[in-house]
């Protein structure tokens, strides 16, 4: 697509950083990849803006990346790597394909996440105060601890939670933790923390030293033992209000996902021009299953051998199959026709028609009121190209017969020296409503680039 202010003005005024989010770093060293922030900009107040990309790049204005925000004016980009600097800038699209120069671009040095280990959260009371350890990774970072809010180790018996923060700007971290204080220390030992899903609530087995001693358990935060298949952190700490005994232990619970049987039929159809399924049941009856044919989701229409695969869904089973899928006979049926991909969303998006043989048109239409010739091309591959016509005026759409296989159709615009897309839409016609004679998608002209 085609950068122009022409028409189309300043559209973007300004980028700020919304918000930033880390993601996947629990339990990880110093992971430098999968980091992910969050960008938001000023809508622009112009009603023929359609929609936003977001630029991204090592340097302003060589953006080597770039996200479709849609008509959205915040978005997410991910995979960023700790320690590198990225440029952000964003341009608005309008509805005759128009893009905006570039915003002024936001610079960002991701930081690199690392580990915090907290360490000495059970210690016996003796009246002086009490600190909690902290170990980064990478090592020697340095750590702000807080206590139940406060900077001061706490002294006396109780239960504090511990917050650690990495405070060097080139790298981000933190971590939680309960620091016990109490007259005599304890143990607990868990045991039963692997079960597979049975409908029923699953619970870890607790045993402490002194043995008998009340324990409470949660599961990520809850006291509730839980149901459904997952991994669960779990957390046993010593319940005694009076602090005689204080242990703290965590674990990892973990509910598998149960077996379930899947199994495919109404495999074999005979060609009529429309999509057809197969079928799936599963034991236990009803669960949610995904169907993909040759790697797609829709089912299939035209004539083939597919590899059909049936996979569970549901969160507490698990559960497959794989069959052949076959449509037999010729394709004479009526055919079906998909709707447009309008454009954007992206800057590769056709308006496309899939369609058999059947003679009923097509009509193709776009925005009316361009000032410039406009001319439509058509392909079978997205590759080559070929001019249809170039004689349409502006009265905005076309009609054309369907053909066999895949068609796709574009339409540009010469406006000041410039050639830019113009979204689309088809639709099916029938033979009642057309009002001019369609033309016959197979031109005779060179194919276009």
């Amino acid at each position: 697509m085609t950068k122009c202010t022409c028409g189309v003005g300043m559209l973007v005024r300004s980028l700020t950083i919304f918000a930033l989010v880390l993601i996947g770093l629990a339990g990880l060293a110093c992971r430098s990849e999968g980091i992910s922030v969050k960008l938001a900009w000023d809508q622009v107040t112009d009603p023929t803006v359609i929609a936003y990309n977001l630029y991204y790049g090592g340097s302003s204005p060589d953006y080597y990346s770039f996200v479709s925000a849609g008509a959205n004016n915040t978005v997410t980009v991910s995979n960023l790597t700790g320690g590198v600097t990225y440029y952000f800038a964003v341009t608005a699209i309008n509805v005759f394909g128009l893009e905006s120069a570039f915003s002024a671009p936001v610079i960002y040095r991701v930081p690199i996440p690392c580990t915090i280990t907290l360490g000495n959260l059970i210690q016996t009371y003796d009246g002086t105060p009490k600190s909690a350890s902290a170990t980064t990774t990478p090592s020697g970072l340095p750590v702000s601890l807080t206590y139940n809010g406060q900077t001061n180790s706490p002294a006396g018996l109780g239960i504090y939670q511990v917050v650690a923060t990495v405070t060097d700007p080139n790298y981000s971290g933190s971590a939680t933790g309960t620091l016990i204080i109490a007259t005599t220390l304890a143990t607990i030992q868990l045991t039963g923390m692997t079960w597979v899903y049975d409908g029923n609530m699953k619970e870890a087995s607790v045993t402490t030293t002194p043995p008998g001693l009340p324990v409470l358990l949660t599961y990520n935060g809850a006291t509730g033992p839980p149901t459904n298949a997952g991994s669960y952190e779990v957390t046993a700490e010593i319940y005694d209000p009076t602090f005689t005994f204080g242990a703290v232990t965590n674990g990892v619970f973990t509910i598998s996902r149960a077996n379930a049987a899947v199994q495919l039929s109404s495999l074999t159809w005979n060609y009529d021009g429309t999509r057809k399924s197969a079928f799936v049941t599963t034991i236990p009856p009803g669960l949610a299953v995904m169907l993909t044919y040759n790697g797609q989701s829709q089912a299939p229409y035209a004539a083939g051998t597919y590899t059909v695969i049936a996979s569970i869904t549901d969160p507490n089973y698990q559960g497959s199959d794989t069959q052949l899928f076959t449509i037999t006979g010729g394709k004479g049926g009526p055919g079906v026709t998909s709707p447009a991909t309008p454009f954007p969303p992206s800057p590769g998006s056709q308006a496309t028609s899939q369609v058999t043989a059947t003679g009923e048109p097509l009509q193709i239409r776009w925005p009316t009121g361009s000032i410039g010739p406009v001319s439509v091309f058509h392909s079978t591959n997205l590759a080559e190209w070929a001019l249809l016509t170039n004689s349409i005026d502006r009265s905005g759409s076309m009609l054309i017969l369907q053909q066999p296989g895949n068609h796709f159709y574009r339409a540009t615009i010469a406006n000041q020296g410039r050639t830019n897309q113009l979204p689309m839409e088809i639709e099916k016609l029938s033979h009642a409503s057309t009002a001019s004679q369609p033309i016959n998608a197979n031109p005779t002209t060179q194919g276009v680039p």
